[in-house]
């Protein structure tokens, strides 16, 4: 299965002007089969996840900021 942000045409040029303490490292998250918590309990947790990695360099980086 191919997705159209793995092409070159959807990658995001930086220029490398990160703010102070933005992420450089991606941190793996945590797998579980069966969703523990409520809505909100989970939602944080992708915020917080999302908040601990930095964006990717494709179309979706703008989804990761605005989260």
């Amino acid at each position: 299965m191919a997705t159209v942000h793995n092409s070159a045409e959807y990658q995001i040029a930086t220029d490398d002007s990160a703010p102070v303490n933005y992420p450089t490292k991606s941190v793996p998250d945590s797998y579980s089969v069966v969703p523990e918590g409520n809505f909100e309990s989970r939602r944080l947790d992708l915020l917080a996840h999302i908040g601990q990695n930095p964006a990717p360099s494709n179309t979706k980086p703008a989804y990761f900021e605005l989260a």
